[in-house]
């Protein structure tokens, strides 16, 4: 199993204290998962969803980049959990 790619972010915006993360992980048996994991920041529980399972990488990508897309217009920035450090995603999606 490895991570191919993963992506934090945070809403602290009108009250909101909350992280949401998104990762692609690849499998040995030739599988992909998009998985999201989401909670508020400083709290031990968390919730999560597999937003794809399969063995097509660009599906999962697809998954990824449409899940990301939807949290940006939310407000969500990119966050490094651990500092609290916030900066806006500078990436196309």
């Amino acid at each position: 199993m490895s991570i191919l790619k993963s992506i934090e972010l945070i809403h602290q915006a009108d009250g909101h204290n909350k992280f949401y993360k998104i990762t692609i992980t690849e499998y040995k048996t030739g599988t992909y998962d998009v998985e999201a994991f989401w909670g508020k920041i400083s709290n031990d529980g968390y919730d999560s969803m597999t937003k794809y399972s399969g063995k097509d990488l660009s599906l999962a990508e697809k998954a990824f980049d449409k899940t990301l897309k939807q949290k940006l217009r939310k407000g969500y920035l990119l966050a490094n959990l651990d500092g609290l450090e916030v900066r806006k995603y500078d990436q196309k999606v």
